[in-house]
């Protein structure tokens, strides 16, 4: 993406004022674009839209004009995606998914199973991350976690983590989903019916002894 690489939260990079410097480029001073005195690969976007103010940190790699060429070409993309609502303030993936629940017709028993998966084997492990900060390798941390898990109880993790995600894209916290093609889980259905025929065959094993130990 033209050497752009997006840097996680203020947190990471803290901005101190001195530290940073407007832009000028053919002559003319960017509005909402700085950068970092000492490293000119580092910029702050800042967009002010009504009320509405965000910030972010890039770095650019590339050199020369075409750096400065690539940081105004993001900051318009940046400052057009907040425009069309997105980057709204977000919320943890526990409090996505509880709002998600409210509004999605299900039955209680249904509600309760998607619950307690995500309270056991989600929460645990990206539960309280803020949504917006998700990325595919903290799939990757969920995905590691329940290996030993059945690829049927795999599956539904990964449905609920992939449904709250695109709820929050539908809802403009989001731009992008966080996943990837490994993310998929299959289930054999082969597997499953042969799972499925073994505990018929014990449970006929099971009621053939009851019946033997009752004649005894």
């Amino acid at each position: 993406m033209n050497g752009v690489k997006s840097l996680r939260q203020n947190i990471e990079m803290p901005y101190k004022s001195k530290e940073w410097k407007r832009v000028k480029y053919r002559g003319n001073t960017l509005i909402g674009i700085k950068q970092h005195i000492k490293d000119s690969s580092r910029f702050i976007f800042e967009v002010n839209i009504k009320s509405l103010r965000k910030r972010k940190f890039i770095i650019i790699k590339s050199i020369g004009e075409s750096r400065l060429r690539s940081a105004i070409d993001r900051y318009s993309e940046f400052k057009a995606d907040i425009k069309k609502g997105y980057f709204v303030e977000a919320r943890t993936l526990e409090d996505m998914f509880k709002r998600m629940l409210l509004i999605k017709s299900i039955s209680f028993r249904w509600q309760k199973l998607q619950e307690a998966t995500f309270k056991n084997h989600i929460k645990p492990l990206i539960g309280q991350k803020n949504i917006k900060d998700i990325r595919s390798y903290d799939i990757d941390e969920v995905m590691i976690r329940t290996r030993d898990k059945a690829p049927a109880s795999r599956k539904a993790i990964m449905d609920i983590i992939k449904s709250i995600m695109r709820y929050a894209q539908e809802d403009k916290i989001i731009k992008d989903l966080p996943f990837e093609i490994r993310h998929n889980i299959k289930v054999n259905a082969l597997q499953q019916k042969t799972l499925i025929t073994n505990a018929q065959n014990k449970f006929i094993q099971v009621h053939r002894a009851i019946r033997l130990l009752a004649k005894l």
